[in-house]
């Protein structure tokens, strides 16, 4: 799990056009402005995943999978949000690549 200063609400974006907005299969990532550090936000429905146990797993598995892209600049704020397809396959190395593939398509 990442540091509580390297987390956000995501509710505090849903207002703003986001300076960066990329999809792939699985994940949408939408990027705003930052001045201080990169920060990340995981947002999955309960209407996508309806267990909270697989939901909060999820969460983790992406929060651990960002740890890389902490300091990489320019420094924005990220919410991810992956799709319902994700639920199919869940394994670390899937979710692994799709989430090295969709940073490596922001940066």
């Amino acid at each position: 799990m990442l540091k509580k200063i390297n987390r956000f609400r995501a509710q505090d974006f849903l207002n703003k056009n986001p300076e960066i907005s990329k999809r792939t299969d699985f994940f949408t990532v939408k990027g705003f402005r930052s001045d201080k550090n990169n920060r990340f936000s995981v947002v999955l429905s309960k209407k996508n995943i309806n267990s909270a146990v697989l939901r909060n797993k999820l969460k983790r598995l992406i929060f651990d999978l960002l740890k890389p892209y902490l300091d990489v600049s320019p420094y924005r704020d990220y919410v991810i949000i992956p799709s319902p397809k994700i639920k199919k396959d869940f394994s670390l190395e899937f979710i692994e690549s799709e989430i090295q593939k969709i940073m490596h398509l922001i940066n």
